[in-house]
């Protein structure tokens, strides 16, 4: 049994308030992954992080055209990196890299299938630098958000379901890099959204609103998913607003235990309801 507490701040400025909201797992920011980041800084200004694993962090930035990522990952072997439609290996656009004898060995792939992925015939994620730094392996690369290559799939904005892998071995060769086992895994991740508590502040109007609407001390049962409604009441605020913005925070050390969050204005009881669905782990 875990207990969680959950809290969903809204933004409302004048105007009116109607519709349809959803707030994925993703919209959750990213920097509040449990525990410290371990292992050696970016080497450059990436702004933001997402924590994979407590072995595996991912850093990035963007501008309308490019992304920059770099992964540091607490392994002297090869490294794994990709983006899924589903967040699995078939159909994925990766890389696989690695440090042998202060060398660099870096590649853009694709996954047919749970098979090593081939090489694309377009290499375009260029690496910009490669390293060990101890006990961990750094590699950093560019790529356009759109390459027009169908080996390559696109970044956009939303969610992107990540794939990572690792592994303690270099590869003997390029084409006999060996099995990763049980080091691998998926994580939804909003690459061109970056995290709120990672953006500089938004400076709203004076005449803006903020309300909480807060759920205290929710315990989740061991069954595989609950789903959580509650209701609130909108406060009289003298006429018609909009909602402008709405942001979930979740307690820390149970970001994971939260899969999405629905939230809908019902004009007949002037309500907002919030529809957790949650997994327990």
């Amino acid at each position: 049994m875990r207990v969680v507490d959950f809290l969903l701040s809204v933004a409302i400025a004048t105007a009116a308030v109607e519709g349809i909201f959803e707030a994925q797992y993703g919209k959750v920011p990213t920097s509040t992954t449990s525990g410290t980041i371990a292992g050696p800084p970016p080497s450059g200004n990436l702004p933001y992080h997402q924590k994979l694993t407590d072995d595996y962090t991912l850093y990035w930035d963007f501008n309308t055209s490019h992304i920059t990522l770099e992964v540091v990952v607490k392994t002297n072997g090869w490294v794994g990196f990709g983006i899924s439609p589903k967040g699995a290996m078939k159909s994925s656009d990766v890389i696989i890299g690695w440090v042998k004898d202060g060398q660099v060995h870096f590649a853009d792939r694709h996954a047919d299938g749970h098979f090593l992925p081939a090489k694309d015939a377009s290499q375009d994620w260029t690496l910009i630098s490669g390293q060990e730094s101890g006990d961990y392996t750094m590699l950093k690369m560019v790529r356009k958000l759109d390459t027009c290559d169908d080996q390559d799939l696109p970044i956009m904005p939303g969610t992107t379901r990540l794939i990572y892998a690792y592994s303690p071995n270099d590869p003997a060769s390029d084409d006999a890099i060996s099995y990763h086992g049980s080091t691998r895994g998926t994580k939804s991740v909003l690459l061109l959204e970056p995290p709120t508590n990672e953006q500089q502040a938004t400076a709203f109007p004076s005449d803006v609103k903020t309300l909480e609407f807060t759920n205290r001390n929710v315990s989740v049962p061991s069954t595989d998913t609950t789903y959580w409604c509650t209701a609130w009441k909108i406060p009289d605020l003298g006429g018609k607003h909009h909602m402008i913005r709405y942001e979930p925070i979740i307690q820390a050390g149970h970001e994971k235990l939260l899969h999405h969050i629905l939230l809908y204005f019902i004009n007949l009881i002037k309500s907002l309801c919030i529809i957790h669905n949650v997994l327990t782990l």
